[in-house]
């Protein structure tokens, strides 16, 4: 049976979805260059020099573990891109559907690595705005990105979203 998500399920979700947009988006900017490593590290794996006046001194079979190492990693960057394809499919249109300042304040939030004080105090500085106001437009834009992410029908009764 599946359950239905809660407000606070929901949210949580949406916070994972922002701390996550910078990789995502570093993997499919990266996966032309990390898929070029792979195919060259795999064309260029050697051939063993077999050493027949030392016995144990070269694996005869290095040669194909290396192979399949240099399969499996492109399989793993093929799923990393696929992953993060999906990903960006999924939250972009809702990203760009929020306004600039709520993407600037969720972002100094939770996409900047930094602490939440200081965050709130850029916030606050840029926007000419006391910190409550910080804080009430954090969560306003926090429900309304939660709302473009997973619907209406996902939303708990009673709670209302404005949509702008």
């Amino acid at each position: 049976m599946i359950m239905p998500m809660t407000k606070k399920d929901k949210y949580a979700e949406t916070i994972d979805a922002l701390m996550e947009y910078n990789s995502m988006k570093q993997i499919l900017l990266s996966y032309s260059d990390d898929a070029t490593e792979v195919q060259e590290h795999l064309t260029s794996i050697h051939t063993p020099i077999l050493s027949w006046s030392s016995p144990g001194s070269t694996n005869p079979h290095a040669t194909d573990g290396s192979i399949a190492r240099s399969l499996d990693l492109i399989d793993v960057v093929k799923d990393r891109y696929q992953h993060a394809l999906k990903y960006m499919l999924w939250f972009q249109p809702a990203w760009d559907a929020l306004s600039d300042n709520e993407r600037f304040i969720l972002s100094e939030i939770y996409m900047m690595n930094a602490v939440k004080a200081e965050a709130v105090s850029r916030i606050s500085e840029r926007l000419h705005i006391e910190r409550a106001q910080v804080y009430r437009r954090k969560n306003k834009a926090l429900k309304r990105l939660s709302f473009l992410l997973f619907g209406r029908d996902r939303l708990d009764d009673g709670d209302q979203i404005d949509p702008e």
